[in-house]
């Protein structure tokens, strides 16, 4: 099914949206993500 290959790319886009425009916030809740 392709929904599955749907879903990774809606997670990836969404991490990339949070990175570029919640960077501050991404790197107080999740520090030890964003090395």
């Amino acid at each position: 099914s392709p929904r599955t290959g749907q879903e990774i790319q809606i997670t990836s886009l969404s991490e990339d949206y949070w990175q570029r425009h919640y960077v501050g916030a991404r790197r107080v809740m999740t520090p030890k993500t964003l090395r």
